[in-house]
């Protein structure tokens, strides 16, 4: 009805009118969902950069609660989404707290960014150096909303001020500590610093010197100013080192001081000041005379000497040799000059001579003993040492060549009687070990008997006393047999007899010693048993086995405690004949049994019932095995006894 009423001129102007609106609505819609674009591309180029940047970025609340960590935070705490939402004071410094929190609040009071150094103390104990910046971030009324804080991890640069400042004090600490005269003075010839030595040498207070005129410290009536005055001109100009010699300059004492003028050289590169350091050098100029007839006398050293005195380039070749070469070599020194020293070294010795060149150029001590061919095409034996130039560039070589052929002779001489005294020393040791360890048992049994029979010999009858005697005279017997046997022992050790081999009864031989052995092993209960076969016959040295048999036993009698057994046992193995005594003892450790035939490591343990040895035995029983030919060995474990077995060559 509306539409009806009106005109068709009203109408149209009407339509016309909706229709600019809904175009004016069209474009602006365009140009807010342009604006939501360039607004959403801008997000992600920020978050782009904040994800990238090295710098720590983070988002807090207004409380200090974090809203968001860069990705770099995860350099320094391994995962930031583990902050997220935590206050930041917490991994702050508990002594830095109280400040960042102050410049924190300070920020959102004022909306002022304001900057602040801290430390970060990290969950392992380590602490980074930071330096932040933060600045507020209000909503569209204008009202505090955020805190956006951007911080520097700076603990690397804190770490290089420190050992600037350090070297700072250790380069002040030199200056202060040396014995020359240090001063600095700017262009207008005021001076800037002077060291302690300078101070104490002229005796005026540093307080009172610093800042005043040089002619403070250098007289200007002395002949030496102006010329010392030039120096210094001349250094500020061409900013070159220069170097002045004076005589009383610095002091009265007529003493000669060199003195280095340096330029001291700013960032800009531009020379802000000049360094002089003067050294005392009044006992080198007096002593010029004594050097020249130093140089002499060594001239007449050189020449003279012994052995033969060189230098060696960078490539082993000669660029001094002395003149006494030509009694020692053959070869004058001039012919030797310009020739490598590898061309007069046999070439069996000539990598060990390499070898000991290389570690003298590296500035280590060594020797080389080789032989040095003469003019005449023979070897000699010689020693060279020598050391390296401390010019680093040339790398020489120089020191003194040795005739050492007599002596080598000499201590061949004198090591091969060392040698053969050890041995007689080692074989007497033995000889009287043996003597100890393998008499103590017979004796025993002689002791035992006759002791027995002195007391009770009136309630023995005629029977027993001629048992007991008999008793004796066996054990006697046995002690002089095994004191034959020592003597024959020593004898063969020293090299004066042949020990000799024969065909062994080993059963026999086996029964005797468990016989002399009887007495000790009832005084303990022990069991002794023979499982060795009555035709077992061996070719070794009778005195030799049975010796090494009577130690073997001896000691399981030794560490085997009452009612043990001991078996003596053989078998054929590999065409050996393997003997074996097996006790129930006490058994070795491992560490003991890994040492026990070692000649270097020896020890000894007391037995069951406090038995005392030597040590020894063992160690003489190897000796005596490998003489025949065989070998030894033993297995143990604690607390279930020993197994000592040793093998022999088996004759059909």
């Amino acid at each position: 009805m509306f539409f009806s009423t009106l005109s068709k001129g009203k109408l149209i102007k009407i339509i016309n009118e909706l229709l600019e609106k809904c175009e004016r609505l069209e474009k602006e819609n365009e140009r807010l969902k342009k604006q939501e674009e360039e607004h959403f591309e801008s997000v992600n180029i920020l978050n782009m950069i904040t994800e990238n940047a090295s710098d720590l970025i983070a988002i807090l609340d207004l409380k200090g609660n974090r809203l968001y960590n860069s990705a770099s935070y995860n350099s320094i705490f391994s995962d930031k989404n583990k902050l997220f939402g935590t206050n930041s004071f917490r991994e702050i410094h508990p002594e830095d707290q109280e400040k960042i929190k102050n410049v924190f609040a300070e920020t959102v009071s004022t909306g002022i960014g304001q900057r602040a150094e801290f430390r970060f103390l990290l969950p392992d104990g380590s602490v980074r150096y930071i330096e932040s910046v933060g600045d507020l971030i209000r909503n569209k009324f204008g009202q505090p909303e955020k805190v956006i804080v951007v911080s520097r991890d700076m603990t690397e640069r804190k770490k290089i001020e420190q050992k600037l400042s350090d070297q700072e004090k250790k380069y002040r600490n030199l200056l202060e500590s040396t014995k020359d005269s240090i001063f600095v003075v700017n262009r207008n010839l005021e001076i800037e610093y002077i060291n302690k030595q300078l101070e104490e040498t002229k005796g005026l207070p540093r307080d009172y010197v610093l800042g005043k005129h040089q002619n403070v410290l250098f007289p200007v009536e002395s002949s030496e100013y102006e010329k010392f005055t030039k120096e210094i001109e001349e250094t500020f100009r061409k900013g070159s080192e220069n170097k002045f010699l004076s005589k009383n300059l610095l002091d009265n004492k007529d003493e000669w001081k060199d003195t280095r003028i340096v330029p001291v050289v700013n960032d800009e590169g531009s020379i802000e000041s000049v360094m002089g350091i003067a050294r005392n050098i009044s006992n080198l100029v007096n002593d010029e005379k004594f050097l020249s007839d130093t140089k002499n006398k060594f001239r007449d050293l050189v020449e003279k000497n012994n052995g033969i005195i060189y230098c060696l380039n960078e490539f082993g070749i000669f660029d001094y040799v002395s003149p006494s070469t030509l009694n020692i070599l053959g070869y004058s020194h001039t012919e030797l000059i310009g020739m490598p020293i590898s061309d007069i070294v046999h070439p069996d010795d000539l990598e060990k001579l390499e070898t000991t060149l290389s570690k003298i150029r590296t500035g280590n001590e060594s020797t080389f003993n080789g032989r040095f061919l003469k003019k005449s095409k023979d070897y000699i034996d010689m020693e060279l040492s020598g050391q390296c130039s401390s010019n680093e560039s040339d790398k020489e070589i120089y020191g003194i060549i040795t005739n050492v052929s007599a002596q080598k002779e000499y201590n061949n001489l004198i090591k091969n009687y060392c040698q053969e005294l050890e041995e007689i020393n080692k074989n007497k040791d033995k000889f009287f070990s043996i003597l100890a360890h393998d008499l103590k048992n017979p004796f025993n049994s002689i002791l035992g008997f006759s002791e027995y029979l002195a007391k009770y010999a009136n309630d023995l009858t005629h029977e027993q006393i001629k048992e007991y005697s008999l008793n004796m005279y066996q054990a006697s017997k046995k002690v002089y047999q095994l004191i034959e046997n020592l003597l024959s022992w020593s004898r063969l050790q020293s090299g004066k007899i042949e020990f000799e081999k024969t065909q062994i009864n080993l059963k026999k031989l086996v029964d005797q010693i468990i016989h002399l052995s009887l007495i000790i092993a009832d005084s303990k209960e022990i069991k002794l048993v023979s499982t060795i076969k009555e035709d077992l016959i061996c070719t070794a040295d009778e005195n030799m086995i049975s010796t090494v048999l009577r130690n073997l036993i001896s000691n399981s009698l030794k560490f085997t405690g009452a009612n043990g057994t001991i078996v003596i046992s053989s078998e054929i193995r590999n065409n050996n004949i393997i003997i074996s005594v097996t006790d129930t003892g006490v058994g070795i450790s491992s560490s003991k049994l890994k040492t026990m035939f070692n000649a270097d490591i020896q020890s000894t343990s007391d037995g069951t019932n406090h038995e005392k040895g030597t040590g020894l035995g063992l160690l003489i029983c190897k000796e005596l095995i490998e003489r025949n030919g065989g070998d030894i060995w033993a297995v143990s474990k604690e607390g279930q006894g020993s197994k000592f077995t040793f093998s022999l060559p088996f004759n059909n």
